[in-house]
């Protein structure tokens, strides 16, 4: 097998030093890039054409963000997974509102809701939006990595407004979720224990035959783990390894076949694209996150990313 491509990139692009820089996303419909910052519960803005200079930031100092994504219909507008709700923000004010409290009615929300917050996930062709929520290191640092059956679980919010739970067992660290084009295969990652595939049925949201397509570096005692991932127009997975410095190209086999190192930064945590380039994000928290952990890179890696799929709402 030949050795796979490697990419190096020295300097950042935008050195803002993060906590916990995450979320990437590019809305191509108005030209913009958006980041977080979870833990300064921050969302930073960038207009590719312009450069650093463009960067401008909305602070929601009362509660986190853990993903967004874009909404059909409405440009000035995007769909969060909040720290226990799912919401809609204003781009350009940062107005916002709650659409779906996700403990709505749980016994347990009380607790839950001191522990966890929600953390990475996508959208579906068919406009579902899945997200997770995990133990909150901020929070039960003691307790991230247990599965908790009454605090982690992956969720589904549907066209209709409904919000389903869609697993709720041995769920650690909820991450990165993508779909093949013909929506027949869908990959889920918990950090920990690696990237799952599954048989996907677009027409309910069901998926099933789990089986193991990327085993985490946790799992060995390796000191790494599968993060955030984007896929390609070639159905390739690009996935961060947080504790490992890069992101690495996986094909349809879960073979790595590309690098991108980043020397400078230990936590990686998610890539986007725009265009052919990669951007990611970075965690600047812990001394081991290295010298340009936090800070944002981007390089040109030849080929473009799967579009991203929009939420409905009828809020």
């Amino acid at each position: 097998m030949a050795s796979p491509k490697q990419w190096t990139i020295k300097e950042p692009y935008l050195d803002l030093k993060c906590k916990l820089g995450e979320g990437p996303h590019y809305d191509e419909r108005v030209n913009e890039f958006r980041f977080l910052d979870i833990d300064s519960k921050k969302i930073h803005f960038v207009d590719p054409s312009k450069g650093p200079s463009s960067l401008r930031t909305i602070s929601h100092p009362g509660f986190s963000i853990g993903v967004i994504a874009d909404i059909d219909g409405h440009e000035d507008e995007f769909m969060y997974a909040g720290e226990f709700a799912y919401g809609i923000m204003n781009r350009h004010t940062g107005e916002h509102r709650s659409v779906k409290d996700i403990y709505g009615g749980d016994p347990d929300a009380e607790e839950k809701k001191k522990r966890c917050r929600m953390n990475d996930g996508n959208v579906d062709s068919a406009g579902r939006f899945f997200a997770g929520t995990f133990v909150d290191p901020s929070k039960d640092a003691a307790n991230v990595l247990t599965p908790g059956e009454k605090t982690n679980a992956l969720y589904r919010y549907d066209r209709d407004g409904s919000l389903r739970k869609v697993i709720d067992r041995d769920v650690v660290i909820p991450n990165g979720t993508s779909w093949t084009y013909d929506d027949k295969i869908m990959y889920y990652t918990d950090t920990p224990k690696g990237i799952y595939k599954y048989d996907y049925d677009i027409e309910t949201g069901a998926f099933s035959n789990q089986r193991t397509f990327f085993e985490s570096g946790f799992a060995k005692n390796e000191g790494w783990g599968p993060d955030g991932h984007v896929m390609d127009e070639q159905e390739h997975l690009w996935v961060a390894l947080f504790g490992a410095g890069k992101v690495v190209r996986l094909d349809p086999k879960g073979e790595v076949v590309a690098e991108v190192l980043i020397p400078g930064a230990k936590k990686i945590s998610c890539p986007c694209f725009v265009g052919t380039e990669l951007w990611i994000t970075t965690i600047g928290i812990g001394e081991d996150s290295g010298e340009q952990g936090g800070m944002l890179f981007k390089v040109d890696v030849g080929v473009k990313g799967k579009k991203k799929h929009m939420v409905y709402v009828d809020q």
